[in-house]
């Protein structure tokens, strides 16, 4: 693999030797190659001017391609270079980032302004201290960039190689799994081969057999024709299975019959069986649903004395019931209603209560299939434009247990 390196040089050597080869004294190349020492600065040039055009685009396009940041010391001599004119179209064309360090004021050859005017340069010519000083701030400004994009473009090289093997091993294990099933093919085709070669060999085994017994059976049959077929073995032999096909089939037919009547006789005793149980499965669930069924009564009612408020009636009531067989009700939650009206059945009141018979319920709570009995304490607030006095109002307590309505027996008045 070519060695990366941070810098590539373009210059002219007009500004770096002489005509004897000769290194100019505080040459700008060399100060420019100084610093870059220190500051850890990779680079590479043409130090010698070996390389001739014969092997520009093998050698020294590779070292453009492959270096990270592009440095064109610009000066007269090099704007008029033909070296340097193709050396900034190759960094062009690799999109390289081009920095131009100005020795001179001289103005930028035609072949390569368009690549650099609008390039922001570094003024060598003006104060060289600060020049390269900032040469070197932008080198290692653009290098950090280079390499962070170097990063980036090598994870998602390696994360598409490795979408590559994924995709290759999974072809492979699609066609291992062909293969597995080719061959459990072939093995199935082998072994119904290998069982066709052993009956053909049976086959042939019978046939030979058959073959050399035909003279035996041709012999044995010219003992058995003889001139009277009523006499022949074959004959008789006839006869007999005759007889016997006859007796079978009426033996037959017998033996049908007396299925067909054992069907029909279990079949009305089933009947008369399946009768009797559902009298008496009805009976028993008439007698067990009469027993479960819930009940409500109300022990007791009371109330304390009227209480007014504004043109209301306000009375505190003191309820006890209770209910059995909670249970076998199928419905949850459930209601208990209260209903007041006057003695002459005209409504005053109504009030709906809903509870739910959960254990340690803060309403209702049982230990057993029957309620303990239960006290409430309702307040019932009448509008007083409805009753000359309290005396004057009954009222009705009815339960809805499992959708069904249980109204006690007892009517309650307000005494």
């Amino acid at each position: 693999m070519e060695q990366k390196y941070d810098v590539f040089i373009s210059y002219s050597r007009k500004d770096y030797v002489d005509e004897k080869g000769h290194i100019f004294p505080e040459n700008a190349i060399s100060k420019i190659i100084q610093i870059f020492d220190k500051s850890g600065i990779s680079y590479w040039f043409d130090k010698k001017g070996k390389y001739s055009l014969s092997k520009f685009e093998t050698y020294i396009a590779l070292k453009i391609k492959t270096c990270r940041i592009f440095v064109f010391v610009a000066s007269e001599n090099a704007n008029k270079s033909e070296w340097t004119s193709r050396e900034i179209a190759v960094a062009d064309e690799f999109k390289k980032q081009i920095i131009p360090l100005k020795l001179d004021p001289s103005r930028y050859d035609d072949s390569i302004i368009l690549r650099v005017q609008n390039l922001d340069f570094i003024a060598y010519y003006e104060n060289e201290e600060q020049a390269l000083e900032k040469l070197k701030q932008s080198v290692l400004h653009y290098r950090e960039e280079v390499v962070q994009i170097e990063k980036e473009e090598e994870e998602r090289r390696k994360k598409d190689e490795i979408r590559k093997r994924e995709l290759l091993l999974t072809k492979i294990k699609e066609k291992e799994e062909e293969l597995t099933e080719q061959k459990n093919r072939l093995r199935k085709i082998a072994t119904e081969i290998a069982a066709a070669e052993i009956t053909i060999k049976t086959l042939t085994q019978e046939r030979r057999e058959i073959k050399s017994n035909i003279p035996k059976i041709e012999q044995d049959l010219k003992i058995l024709r003889s001139d009277n077929p009523s006499t022949s073995p074959i004959s008789f032999i006839e006869r007999l299975k005759q007889k016997l096909h006859s007796i079978f089939k009426t033996l037959g037919m017998a033996i049908l019959l007396i299925i067909i009547l054992t069907i029909a006789i279990t079949k009305c005793n089933n009947n008369t069986k399946s009768d009797e149980d559902v009298n008496q499965v009805d009976s028993t669930t008439t007698t067990i649903s009469q027993d479960l069924e819930p009940k409500f009564s109300v022990l007791q009612v009371t109330h304390s004395d009227s209480i007014q408020s504004g043109k209301r009636l306000g009375v505190i009531m003191h309820l006890s019931y209770k209910i059995e067989n909670v249970d076998n009700i199928m419905a949850n939650p459930c209601n208990i209603g209260i209903y007041f009206c006057t003695k002459d059945e005209k409504p005053i009141y109504t009030s709906d209560k809903r509870f739910q018979f959960v254990e340690n319920s803060k309403q209702l709570s049982y230990s057993s299939p029957d309620l303990t009995e239960t006290q409430e304490t309702i307040h019932i607030f009448i509008p007083k434009s409805a009753l000359s006095s309290p005396d004057n109002v009954k009222c009705d307590i009815v339960m809805f247990l499992g959708g069904i309505e249980y109204k006690s027996q007892e009517k309650f008045y307000l005494l």
